[in-house]
């Protein structure tokens, strides 16, 4: 269990014991103390920033926490770890939960953003953007929103919880008003209601890019099903959640790369496909984070790499909504970029990377990836609408789509490249990866 579910674990179970014993008061849940850090190397451990083919490919982690909610490192800490862990970009993504509430009077204090204030949040973050700028860093503002709607369906005393799984990170929100005006609960009420489906979820995701946000939905793969005293806790994974309309992305790693959601005919291909076909707006994009809370794990859990044609805020917010990311995780891929990825039907193009691309044939598709040196135990899988249609060992392929030019038919391409793979499990996920690393695709259209 991760600290955040944890987290929402003891705000209910400590909400539930008030419920018990009082007919209307407020539980404050025991903050952690902040870890200080140890003495940092001389060198970051990984390259924090490549430069190629008039790329800045920029190595990033997402989704991170302090002691503003369940983490347990200073912001000001936070920022000096991924200096030494080799990160360019880091996000600050603490919880925005101040409290949950059982109705309208027992409620918990459970200590996340909303305790403290976006305002006062963001200004400590401000001062951490400048120091960042100094050590040649660049770090995003951001909240996570656990369970925009958890909802009770069970009579009480037997109340039946869900939605507690539903996650999603949230970037480029400037005004803190917005962020306290979204349309997210802190709290069930008592009395059973409908369940409602998708549509809560969806008005959160619409309103944070209604506004001008970023949505990235998180832990796609994870679920629960528990007792908490006389609450009966249960929700499937949130796989659906990727197919929520103005999503801006997923994380695919470390907890969204089995079939049901990013593997091969998953919901992930589902929805590009549906972009592919017009029945949707725009594409979601995948990403890697690290959910880090601390002392224990890195930085690096999953990483993403930016490509950028300037290192700035506004160009990482411009790649995350264009998809010019690759998702990684494990050691293996750690000290590795993508130097091609692209399709044509007349040679190497000029621009020899189109993460997130739009291209237009006229004879077969020739796809044509490569990481920028060989790796040991790899294998590459080039996946088009939703199939694997080649896979070879090694960091590259090459593939003439002879098929796909005969039908002249729109297709969406992608690629999986697998490492060695784990023997335990990471985040409760059986049979996880121990190195993994996915490109965002390239849609491929036939002129007339």
């Amino acid at each position: 269990m991760k600290p955040g579910q944890l987290l929402e674990r003891w705000g209910i179970a400590a909400t539930l014991m008030a419920l018990m014993v009082s007919s209307g008061c407020t539980v404050s849940l025991p903050k952690g103390k902040a870890v200080g850090l140890e003495s940092a190397p001389g060198r970051p451990e990984r390259t924090p920033r490549y430069e190629a083919q008039g790329w800045i490919i920029a190595r990033g982690t997402l989704h991170n926490h302090t002691i503003y909610s369940d983490g347990r490192r200073t912001a000001e800490d936070l920022l000096k770890l991924a200096q030494v862990q080799g990160m360019a970009v880091l996000a600050y993504n603490d919880h925005r939960e101040g409290k949950f509430c059982l109705g309208k009077k027992l409620c918990v204090q459970t200590g996340g953003v909303g305790k403290v204030g976006y305002e006062a949040y963001f200004q400590h973050l401000r001062r951490i953007q400048e120091q960042a700028k100094a050590q040649g860093m660049i770090v995003l503002k951001g909240v996570e929103v656990s369970s925009p709607y958890i909802y009770n369906y069970g009579k009480f005393p037997r109340l039946v919880l869900a939605g507690q799984f539903q996650h999603f990170t949230v970037y480029s929100i400037e005004d803190p008003v917005i962020l306290e005006q979204m349309p997210a609960r802190q709290g069930v009420k008592l009395k059973p209601e409908p369940i409602p489906n998708e549509k809560p979820f969806q008005e959160f995701v619409s309103y944070i890019a209604d506004h001008g946000g970023i949505v990235h939905a998180v832990h796609v793969e994870s679920g629960q099903d528990e007792w908490l005293g006389p609450a009966h806790a249960v929700t499937p994974p949130p796989i659906g959640n990727i197919h929520l309309q103005n999503l801006t992305g997923f994380s695919i790693l470390p907890e969204g790369w089995h079939e049901k959601a990013g593997g091969p005919g998953g919901m992930w291909d589902t929805v590009l496909l549906e972009y592919l076909v017009g029945m949707r707006d725009r594409p979601v994009w995948a990403s890697g984070d690290a959910d880090y809370h601390g002392p224990e794990g890195s930085l690096a859990n999953a990483t993403t790499l930016f490509y950028l044609r300037e290192f700035s805020e506004s160009e990482i917010y411009r790649a995350m909504r264009e998809g010019r990311m690759v998702a990684l995780q494990g050691e293996a891929f750690q000290n590795s970029y993508v130097a091609e990825w692209w399709v044509s039907d007349s040679g190497r193009p000029k621009e020899a990377v189109m993460l997130g691309r739009e291209v237009t044939v006229t004879g077969a598709p020739k796809v044509r990836f490569a990481l920028d040196h060989a790796l040991p135990e790899t294998r590459v899988r080039l996946i088009r609408n939703g199939k694997v249609i080649a896979e070879q060992e090694g960091s590259e392929i090459t593939f003439a789509d002879q098929e796909q030019g005969a039908k002249k038919e729109p297709a969406v391409y992608r690629v999986e490249v697998v490492g060695p793979r784990g023997q335990g499990k990471v985040y409760e996920t059986p049979l996880a990866p121990e190195s993994e690393l996915f490109v965002n695709p390239i849609f491929v259209r036939f002129t007339p």
